[in-house]
């Protein structure tokens, strides 16, 4: 009985499944197919072409959100996702980002309110509450609210992307009120700039929803933050 070799010959089935090939990738796991034998060649380009991908999307993502976010946003609900960092990933991320900028900034990493350090964990928590408030003035628009979440990340992503910002700056300690009054007019005009490409053609009345959503974000963060300072006072 011949023995099977080990070793890759010409073949027209995936060696991962076993479906037919149609192309170089399977149409129905994904492998690359390739007929000569693995060499270390191989593992350069698959770290290379790995580490080039994921660049070019947390590049693309940024770029994107930072010139057109609505329309982003909708051709990622709509299934143009692959270009694109993920709105949880994304989040996540930058939220990592600030955080560590934080830390590494001196005048941070001596400040008595805890917020300054971890109220980017408490705002990304949120943002599931802040989905939940933009949704309900545009019920009608047949996004859900997992597509409204993924916009609300979007731009929770972006806000902590301008905060590292601000931390490697040094503009955090060194001047609270101006970094406040610019964080908030960033919010203020981006999100409402976002709501507008997100639902263009979806809704009536678009600009009375959008200045209801942002006016329920602000009441909501009023509140969240006088819940913080009313803890820190407990706690201290």
């Amino acid at each position: 009985m011949e023995r099977e070799s080990a070793l890759p010959t010409f073949t027209t089935a995936c060696r991962n499944c076993g479906a037919v090939l149609g192309g170089v990738f399977c149409a129905h796991c994904g492998q690359e197919h390739r007929h000569d034998r693995l060499r270390f060649r191989d593992w350069v380009r698959d770290v290379l072409d790995a580490s080039a991908n994921l660049e070019s999307r947390i590049l693309r993502t940024i770029i994107e959100l930072t010139v057109r976010p609505g329309r982003m946003v909708a051709e990622y609900v709509a299934g143009r996702r692959v270009p694109f960092v993920s709105p949880p990933r994304y989040a996540i991320a930058t939220c990592a980002l600030w955080w560590f900028a934080v830390y590494l900034n001196d005048e941070a990493q001596t400040s008595t309110d805890w917020w300054v350090e971890y109220g980017q964990l408490v705002n990304l928590a949120s943002v599931p509450f802040i989905a939940l408030v933009i949704q309900l003035p545009f019920l009608g628009s047949r996004y859900n609210y997992v597509e409204t979440l993924s916009l609300a990340l979007y731009i929770t992503g972006q806000q902590f992307l301008l905060r590292v910002g601000f931390a490697v700056a040094g503009l955090l300690g060194a001047n609270a009120l101006a970094v406040g009054l610019i964080d908030s007019a960033f919010f203020l005009v981006y999100t409402s700039w976002a709501l507008w490409q997100f639902y263009a053609g979806r809704v009536r009345l678009r600009a009375l929803r959008i200045f209801g959503a942002v006016l329920g974000i602000l009441i909501f963060g009023t509140i969240l933050n006088l819940a913080l300072m009313r803890s820190a006072a407990l706690l201290g």
